[in-house]
């Protein structure tokens, strides 16, 4: 996000430089979609998806990327702008970004916390199928992603699972973050298998074994099998995401430079 509010443009054409050709946005990076989407063309880059940024909230993030919140802070302002009374609204934004953008999907990255019970679950699958039908609506494809804590067991059961389930399966879709779910203990591939037709995006990144983010292929997980999987499950859409960069570009160079090397990798 740094280099994006530094230098926008350059950012992208950087990036495309590499060799990306798609990417997921942050909402609109706080810009004008049409904008943004004339700067993508530009660059013969396009956008699948968006993860969803309601109201204030890049913002808030870029202020955090730049010291000026603390992880608390931007927590507590994440849950106000994820309001579930406020779905239509947001969900309502990002529908008409996506439309500006060309995108098909709209994606809710989760932000479960420890304290979280089976209350907050619930609440959580009544959103995601509220917003799943708005989605389906307006044309466009609805999807969460998930994280780590969410696969804390609620109720007998995995939240994250409770969260699958109970869901619409034609109406919400699910992004794949490798890295979290196996942080979580939990087993990528059994998920593809487990629940076919559900997951159409994944994050790449790696972990080391204590747990850091790491550029792929430098850590612990077996992208070789995570990708294999993924291809025979029939995810349509593969991001690169590095949560704590140093050095973005030179990090999602290397990142492409592994990725392709894969057979079948495409990016």
């Amino acid at each position: 996000m740094k280099l994006l509010d530094q230098d926008f443009d350059g950012t992208l054409a950087a990036v495309a430089a590499i060799g990306y050709r798609e990417v997921e946005t942050v909402g609109a990076f706080d810009r004008d979609p049409a904008q943004v989407a004339d700067a993508l063309a530009r660059h013969g880059l396009t956008t699948p998806s968006q993860h969803l940024m309601p109201g204030n909230l890049y913002r808030d993030f870029s202020l955090y990327n730049r010291g000026g919140l603390s992880w608390d802070e931007i927590v507590r302002r994440f849950a106000v702008a994820f309001d579930f009374a406020l779905v239509d609204r947001f969900i309502a934004e990002a529908i008409e970004r996506a439309t500006r953008l060309g995108q098909r999907y709209i994606t809710w990255q989760t932000n479960w916390q420890k304290q979280y019970g089976l209350a907050e679950l619930k609440q959580h699958i009544t959103a995601f199928n509220r917003a799943g039908a708005l989605c389906r609506s307006a044309g466009l494809q609805f999807a969460f992603h998930n994280h780590n804590l969410e696969f804390a067991v609620i109720d007998g059961m995995p939240g994250y699972d409770r969260m699958v389930i109970e869901t619409d399966p034609d109406l919400v879709k699910l992004e794949l973050d490798f890295m979290w779910m196996t942080a979580a203990g939990a087993d990528p591939v059994a998920y593809l298998e487990r629940f076919p037709g559900r997951y159409r995006m994944t994050h790449l990144k790696d972990r080391t074994a204590d747990g850091r983010i790491a550029i792929p292929g430098t850590g612990v997980e077996n992208f070789p099998r995570l990708i294999a999987a993924s291809e025979k499950a029939g995810i349509e859409h593969a991001f690169v995401e590095f949560d704590q960069p140093v050095d973005p570009l030179n990090e999602i160079t290397a990142a492409w430079k592994y990725l392709v090397s894969l057979k079948g990798m495409r990016a």
